[in-house]
């Protein structure tokens, strides 16, 4: 199997491509790999050359099948995108491992991290051999002061992301009956569910992307009301 990879940046930026396990790779056959990004997912919105320049602010790597990207209720402050592979997502209750989803092609892992570092809310772990492209919030920063157009169409495709996944998890929860243990989104003040994961979480001296761009102010207490409307 063959990766190909060969970029130059007209700002002298470089770009690495990490192969971790190359013996991992022996499963796949002698096709050729491209590390690329592509207009997919979160990144559908931006155009070919911010696309191209938001590449040489992060990393390529290489995981072999079994490795752990995020460990659920640990700190993680890193966005991964997929380029090509599989991974699985699962989520530990109770002593129990229970899957929940698959990530491929296009998918990312972690885009909450960026926005407000703190623990893993899954763990992901790799099925099949993938290239994962990874980046923190210091260097997004960087591409949004050197490509703010391309850094505002990101920002749209996170933002997209998220509103869906939450529309799904409200969805479950009426389908379910399921009660809320702590107020969402829509309330001025959030009370995060309490267990141990997110004390460390919460006084975390990580900032998070908007922190960076706002000029690290702190978030200013909303006047709300958190009294449920029946």
């Amino acid at each position: 199997m063959t990766l190909i990879f060969s970029e130059q940046h007209p700002g002298n930026l470089s770009i690495d491509l990490i192969i971790r396990n190359p013996l991992a790779y022996n499963d796949m056959g002698d096709s050729e790999i491209i590390a690329d990004l592509t207009q997919t997912g979160i990144l559908q919105h931006l155009s070919l050359p911010d696309l191209e320049a938001l590449k040489f602010y992060g990393t390529f790597g290489e995981y072999g099948v079994g490795e752990v990207i995020v460990t659920q209720d640990q700190p993680n402050d890193r966005l991964y995108i997929v380029t090509h592979g599989l991974l699985d997502v699962i989520v530990s209750q109770a002593g129990k491992e229970t899957k929940v989803g698959d990530i491929g092609p296009g998918d990312c892992i972690g885009e909450i991290a960026i926005l407000e570092p703190g623990d893993a809310s899954a763990t992901v772990v790799v099925r099949e051999t993938a290239i994962l492209w990874s980046t923190d919030v210091n260097a997004l920063q960087q591409y949004f002061e050197a490509v703010p157009v391309g850094g505002a169409f990101l920002l749209m495709g996170i933002s997209r992301l998220l509103c869906r996944r939450l529309r799904h998890a409200n969805q479950t929860i009426m389908e379910n009956r399921i009660v809320p243990g702590h107020l969402g989104v829509r309330c001025g003040l959030v009370r995060e569910p309490i267990k141990a994961g997110n004390v460390g979480a919460a006084k975390s001296s990580k900032a998070g992307l908007f922190s960076g761009l706002l000029g690290g102010k702190k978030d200013e207490p909303t006047n709300f009301s958190s009294k449920i409307k029946r």
